[in-house]
């Protein structure tokens, strides 16, 4: 399929200077504003990027749970709310799981309706058209039950690994069944046997089990990493701007946790387009 390039749009986000007090704009506002700017196919690639914070607030609604709405979605909470009630322009999958949900049918009955929902999503994404969506989500997931995995083998160091408490615990926090999935409940391994198939796990396992600040730091910088790799050779094309905001959205949740980090990120993100915006010169 042929790529469309957006030069002047990616020239102009590396020409933006970050503040040293707050963000240039938010990725809602990037989302926004961009989307304006492309093509619509394009545009509505862009908004899949809501779509986690999305799967939360819909949760948060249907559950009725005692937490806030999260701004930053694709819908906002009367927009979501009627959404919920006649479901129109609501993704497929959140469609499907609101009909579940409704009809008490819900699957895997182990899991959490977070979790069941994330399985939707992941499973949606991972099969999408586009290359890079397709590539990101599935490192997201892979990272997601990685960590989580992780977690069960440090609260139950008493359990052999494939003893069935240990194993229905697993079971109840790993989304989606790929083969990635299968070698976490399958292997007793310290990497789970997947450090050829994943050579970034190495790094997963290093990371600080306790010092929160510092592992989220990590777990970033693997993302970001993971981004870069991505978009190695998509200079002004989509891909490009998708990572952008992927990455904005690092920023901005490091701009709450620790201004620091996040002013460090901004500046990186901002550096690291403007190598590609010379070669349009």
């Amino acid at each position: 399929m042929w790529a469309r390039n957006y030069y002047d749009l990616v020239a102009g986000l590396a020409d933006t200077s970050p503040d040293a007090a707050r963000m240039p704009l938010s990725a809602a506002g990037f989302i926004a504003q961009t989307a304006e700017q492309i093509h619509p196919d394009d545009a509505v690639m862009l908004r899949l990027l809501q779509l986690p914070l999305d799967n939360r607030n819909l949760i948060t609604l249907l559950d009725r749970l005692d937490r806030p709405f999260e701004p930053g979605g694709a819908y906002d909470l009367e927009g979501l709310t009627a959404e919920i009630a006649n479901p129109e322009t609501l993704p497929e999958y959140m469609r499907l799981f609101i009909d579940s949900h409704r009809a008490g049918e819900l699957l895997p009955p182990e899991l959490n309706n977070d979790d069941r929902l994330t399985w939707l999503f992941f499973e949606n994404m991972t099969a999408h058209k586009n290359d890079f969506i397709a590539s990101w989500f599935t490192f997201e997931l892979q990272l997601r039950n990685i960590l989580a995995a992780l977690a069960v083998r440090r609260g139950m160091p008493h359990l052999q690994q494939r003893e069935p408490e240990y194993l229905k615990c697993l079971e109840s926090v790993l989304v989606c069944r790929t083969d990635v999935e299968e070698r976490l409940l399958a292997s007793s391994a310290p990497d789970f046997g997947l450090a050829e198939q994943l050579p970034w796990i190495e790094q997963v396992l290093q990371l600080p089990a306790d010092d929160f600040t510092r592992r989220e730091r990590r777990i970033d910088l693997l993302r970001w990493d993971m981004l870069d790799e991505l978009t190695t050779f998509t200079y002004f094309q989509m891909e490009t701007l998708l990572a952008f905001c992927l990455k904005l959205m690092i920023v901005e949740r490091w701009m709450r946790l620790d201004p620091q980090t996040g002013r460090k990120r901004l500046e990186q993100l901002l550096l690291g387009l403007k190598p590609v915006a010379q070669t349009a010169a």
